[in-house]
């Protein structure tokens, strides 16, 4: 009697489920419910009344269980089961047409079909279902690694909890974002110095918060568009794609439609450019897929980006407004940027204050003065630039900016070579120039040690440690402490701050207890100190354990933070794909370095300069003093030293399903493989992909260089 009682009560909550979840399909994606708030929220209380009675019984699919307990502080990393790629762009109907022109010469044939959809303003995701049931909701991270965010994507409620499926395992991706009525309401309700920039921003912001009570509150949405492996699961088309995620109910963007030629959907995209603003959501453009599945392998990919989709950007929204002042910055490599501070004015979404003027020669070329009225865009959607001054409105106060040639933060004179536009300054001592390379150092894509902010830094970096000592004596003299303490030593270098470079950071322990002050009379208030670094005991050993976590970090983060000129993430990954350890540079020569896959004569000579110069390896030297990791760890047990790739030369190239760079890591790793960026005598092998360059897959054939086309990497 007992047991059945039991499954009448289970049958009942089923049942009050799915007519809960039902019933949110058509009030947040359809806006068409077919019941009242009253018996919305009745049928709730009732379910919850149930599941609290009897909690063996509640479903993890259960509105209900959309606001769950808070988020630890950090979000944890997954890896995705299929890379999260960018898309390439276009931007006029002939580099449309010529995208079609590539699809044509597989399809073999001149009208193909395309699915236009709006390329939506937010936060990319990823969503895991198992067995029907939302399991985990990933961020794109940096496309190959993304966070977990599964408690925040529950609370919103056009995402359903549970979908009608029978296939195990299904990803489907798409986008995050508040609508702009929300989001003006969220702003209007906020005072002026506490406003979201723009709504992207508030969305990804409002994803990695650790308060899934404040998230739930957030009014965030979401649109699907992608089931990445839809082919493998028995989908031909991607319109099919569409059609099926919407009978799942997924909130699909109204604007999707399908057309049967290229020419055709140029005219309906026109339209939705110029209808974009009547939208109440933000787009940053359209996306174009190629509707048929069984040709996309054969089309491929790039290292960066499908081949079979593309990006239409739109015209960018210009603006007016007066340029109040010319602002020179000095950048890590004591690079001159200069940057129009503005009346603030809205440009697509954000409210815009600074603008790129990008040098010197571009402010002169277009006459842009001080005063002046000047007209905005947002370059790529992102970047706030002045493009040009309207002259008509120029006021009698307009002041052109008056240069000295001189760094605006050590003020020694900036130089600059007669084949480049960029100033710089190449005084090593610049505050400024030290400044940004800090910054630039701990930053997230470099050595990524959290805890230490832009405004962290500057307080680090600008405050002499003797001038905290004295106060921190002078409040042990005035028995502002709770327990003995004899007097802080000074330092015999007055000029010594926190922070003064790199080495500094790693020893930043030392200087704990002049930092947090554990010493201090209960109840003293830190607000009234000089020298106040807002750390207490355990906020600053989080700092101090993320500083010491980034004396382990790869090779290649190591190699773009040393500053190197033309160095960023992608070339140092290229050469310590090749070489594992540091130490492996100091003999390589120009033409070693320009050897390697996709590394120019110019920034060869500028990695030989480097590692040719000894001041820069006593700072290498120094840096393995304090236990910074020089080299990558290669597990031999994993080298293939039987096969016949191994310790060879290889040329890769075209375009592969996963990225090159995963290919020469993997390759590397597995066989000690060295890949260079031309075809020669020397060369062992060829690598070649989808589209290889006709010129190296020639000379391989002059030169007799086995062309290789199978995905060794998988073996």
């Amino acid at each position: 009697m007992i047991e059945k009682k039991n499954e009448s009560i289970k049958e009942i909550i089923e049942d009050l489920v799915k007519k809960l979840t039902k019933w949110e399909h058509e009030y947040y994606v359809l806006s068409n419910p077919s019941v009242s708030d009253e018996v919305y929220d009745s049928t709730y209380r009732t379910l919850l009344d149930y599941e609290n009675k009897y909690p063996q019984y509640v479903l993890s699919y259960s509105p209900t269980q959309r606001v769950g307990s808070s988020i630890s502080n950090k979000f944890i990393k997954i890896k995705h089961d299929y890379l999260m790629l960018s898309l390439g762009n276009c931007f006029n109907f002939e580099e449309l047409l010529n995208f079609n022109e590539n699809i044509a010469k597989i399809s073999k044939q001149e009208d193909n079909p395309y699915v236009l959809e709006p390329k939506i303003d937010g936060l990319s995701i990823s969503l895991i279902y198992l067995d029907g049931v939302l399991s985990e909701a990933l961020t794109r991270g940096d496309g190959v690694v993304g966070e977990s965010v599964i408690a925040n994507i529950k609370t919103i409620k056009t995402i359903p909890l549970k979908i009608n499926t029978t296939i195990k395992k299904i990803v489907i991706r798409g986008e995050v974002y508040v609508s702009n009525q929300d989001f003006e309401a969220i702003n209007a309700s906020r005072d002026e110095d506490k406003k979201f920039a723009n709504s992207r921003n508030y969305a990804s912001g409002s994803l990695r918060n650790i308060d899934v009570s404040e998230v739930a509150k957030r009014k965030l949405n979401a649109f699907f568009y992608y089931i990445p492996n839809a082919y493998e699961l028995g989908f031909e088309t991607q319109h099919q794609v569409i059609q099926q995620l919407k009978e799942w109910g997924f909130n699909v963007a109204k604007e999707i439609k399908l057309f049967s030629n290229i020419k055709e959907l140029y005219t309906s995209l026109k339209k939705l450019e110029n209808n974009k603003n009547k939208l109440d959501y933000r787009i940053d453009g359209a996306v174009i897929k190629y509707n048929n599945f069984k040709d996309y392998e054969t089309i491929g990919y790039t290292s960066k980006f499908p081949k079979w989709a593309i990006a239409y950007k739109f015209a960018p929204t210009q603006v007016q407004t007066q340029l109040k002042d010319i602002i020179l910055n000095v950048g890590r490599t004591g690079k001159l940027t200069f940057v129009a501070q503005l009346a603030p004015i809205e440009l697509e979404g954000s409210i815009i204050t600074y603008a790129t003027l990008h040098n010197l020669e571009y402010i002169n070329d277009l006459d842009i003065r001080i005063n002046d009225y000047v007209y905005l865009i947002k370059a790529a959607e992102i970047i706030p630039k002045v493009i040009g001054v309207n002259l008509d409105k120029r006021p009698n106060n307009a002041k052109k900016l008056e240069f000295d040639y001189n760094c605006p933060s050590c003020h020694q004179p900036l130089v600059k070579k007669p084949e480049e536009v960029d100033w710089y300054c190449i005084y090593d001592q610049c505050k400024q120039k030290q400044l940004q390379y800090l910054i630039y150092y701990c930053s997230k894509p470099i050595m990524n040690i959290e805890g230490l902010s832009e405004s962290t830094l500057a307080l680090f970096f600008n405050t002499k440690v003797n001038d905290v000592i004295r106060e921190c004596n002078e409040l042990i003299t005035n028995q502002n402490v709770s327990e003995d303490l004899s007097l802080f030593k000074l330092l015999d270098n007055e000029e010594q701050t926190f922070v003064n470079n790199v080495l500094d950071i790693y020893q930043l322990e030392r200087y704990k207890e002049i930092i947090i002050k554990p010493w201090l009379k209960k109840g003293f208030s830190k607000s009234s100190l000089k020298y106040n670094f807002r750390f207490q005991e355990k906020s600053f050993d989080k700092l101090i354990n993320s500083i010491n976590e980034s004396k382990n970090r790869e090779l290649y983060r190591l190699l773009a933070a040393l500053n190197i000129k033309y160095i960023g993430i992608a070339t140092a990954k290229s050469i310590a794909n090749t070489y594992h350890d540091i130490d492996q540079l100091k003999s390589l020569t120009v033409e070693d370095y320009m050897r390697l896959a996709d590394i120019s004569s110019i920034t060869a000579n500028s990695l030989f300069s480097f590692f040719s110069d000894e001041k820069n390896w006593e700072l290498i030297e120094q840096l393995k003093t304090l236990s910074i990791n020089t080299k990558d760890e290669i597990n031999n047990d994993l080298v293939d030293s039987s096969s016949i790739y191994y310790d060879k030369k290889f040329v890769i190239t075209g375009s592969f399903s996963i990225s090159r760079n995963d290919i020469i890591k993997k390759l590397s790793l597995k066989y000690k493989i060295k890949f260079v960026s031309g075809v020669s005598k020397n060369v062992d092998f060829v690598l070649a992909g989808n589209s290889p360059t006709a010129k190296k897959i020639n000379q391989a054939k002059v030169l007799n260089i086995p062309i290789i086309q199978e995905e060794i990497w998988n073996k």
